[in-house]
This record gives C-alpha cells, sequence and structure tokens, in this order.
C-alpha cells in the first residue's frame, strides 16, 4: 500500500483557524466541530508515540495558546475535568481503554460533548487509544470519524477491520508486524470509506498533559485524625514519664 502525506486522508482532522472561529449566524446556535479518533494498536505498537505526533500536529496547527491537550486512563474523570472552556481547541485522550469501566453520565457527555462548552465555537477530539476494538465500551466506538492502526488485530476484531480496510489494508499490516515499522500507520477514514497509509516522524516535545483523581476529602480528615492521636499517645507518655521522674 503506498505511503501519502497524512493531509490526503486526515485533512479533516484539521479544519482551519477561520473556519473554527467564524461566529454563529444566530447566538444560540452551536458551530463546535467534533472529531473521534479511535488509535489501535498491541503492546509496544507506537500507539503512545502517535498520539503525542497527532498533539504537536495541533500545536502546531493552531497554537499552543489556543490548545488544551489532556489525556488520562479514567474517562469519567476525562468528560467530567477535561474540557477548557477558554481554549479553542480541545483534545481529549483516553489512555489504555481496554476493558476499562465507565459511569452512564461519562457516555452521555461523549455523546453530547460540544453541548458542555458555554463557548459556541472551536473543535473538540476525543481520541480513545486501545488494544482491542470490543474491549471498549460501545458508546466509545460507535461512528468513529477515523481508526489509526498500528498493528494487526486477531480473533473476531480482525474479521471487524477487513471490512474497513479490506485485503489490500490485512496484508499491509501483516507487514508492519514483519518489518517492525513503527513509523508508519494505516488511516481508515470511516465517513469516507477510505484507507491510507502515512507514515509521521516521532514528536519533538511532548505537549500531553495528564489529569490525575484529586484525592478525597476523607483522606485530608483521616491523616489529620490519625496525626492528633499521635499527638495524643505521645502527651500521655511524656506526662506518664514526668510523673514517674
Amino acid at each position: 500500500m503506498q505511503v501519502v502525506e497524512y493531509q490526503t486522508i486526515l485533512f479533516d482532522l484539521f479544519p482551519s483557524i477561520e473556519s473554527l472561529t467564524e461566529k454563529p449566524q444566530y447566538q444560540w446556535l452551536n458551530q463546535i466541530e467534533v472529531r473521534k479518533i479511535i488509535v489501535y494498536g498491541r503492546e509496544k505498537s507506537g500507539k503512545t508515540e502517535l498520539v503525542r505526533k497527532l498533539a504537536e500536529m495541533f500545536i502546531e496547527r493552531y497554537g499552543l495558546e489556543n490548545c488544551n491537550i489532556v489525556s488520562s486512563r479514567n474517562a469519567d474523570l476525562l468528560m467530567r475535568s477535561g474540557l477548557d472552556q477558554s481554549k479553542l481547541v480541545n483534545v481529549l485522550v483516553w489512555e489504555d481503554a481496554t476493558l476499562q469501566k465507565i459511569e452512564l453520565d461519562t457516555a452521555s457527555r461523549f455523546f453530547r460533548i460540544r453541548h458542555l462548552m458555554t463557548r459556541r465555537t472551536g473543535l473538540i477530539v476525543t481520541i480513545v487509544v486501545c488494544h482491542r476494538l470490543h474491549g471498549i465500551p460501545i458508546e466509545f466506538r460507535t461512528e468513529p470519524d477515523y481508526i489509526l492502526f498500528k498493528s494487526l488485530p486477531i480473533g473476531y476484531d480482525k474479521s471487524v477491520v477487513k471490512r474497513f480496510v479490506g485485503t489490500k489494508g490485512i496484508r499491509y499490516l501483516q507487514e508492519i508486524i514483519a518489518n517492525g515499522d513503527r513509523s508508519k500507520t494505516l488511516v481508515c477514514d470511516c465517513r469516507r470509506d477510505q484507507a491510507q497509509t502515512i507514515e509521521l516522524t516521532l514528536a519533538q516535545r511532548n505537549y500531553l498533559g495528564t489529569l490525575y483523581p484529586r484525592k478525597s476529602n476523607m483522606n485530608f480528615v483521616g491523616k489529620t485524625i490519625f496525626f492528633g492521636w499521635l499527638v495524643f499517645i505521645g502527651y500521655l507518655v511524656w506526662s506518664l514519664i514526668s510523673r514517674l521522674t
């Protein structure tokens, strides 16, 4: 399969700034663009490297001051706290999504993600990183815009992937495994039913921010009580020693 420039297949992933900042005709109209991506690959196939490169490409396209790019292994946290209302471009990356459980509200937020924004213009990109297509919640693999393959699926996933990329795509993925070539990616444009191979260099800088769950107040309260208990015990011991001397 011939290698093409990424713009050939991913041109719709990077809308122009002019189109993203154009004021809606009506004040109530929501013109935020949404792109949904799945990155598939077995362990050590280069999935994280690919996501870092995509993050760098968004920064180069729209500028660091206009972008919010965050990743998390917790989809619930990502959907609740990942969006930055002040940024023109929001990129949310769900890392290691395979077999992760999600709350019902998280699925609802994913489907109406552009309506969670107070602004009316911009771009939201969701990236789900997995090593098993049918190991991620169905809500997150429904109607993706792009699927980026770093390796060949096996089992039931293989038959599903064949419908996207055809026999030629399957053969190419087999070559990736045989050659250990991590720079090449098979991209499937699900809306146009097209598949192309792209080659990307490694990212020069890591722009991925990471969201971590906040420590609960109960942990703080528990530590305070424990510290107070230690002080009390120390006081009793000191009092006992003072009386004995």
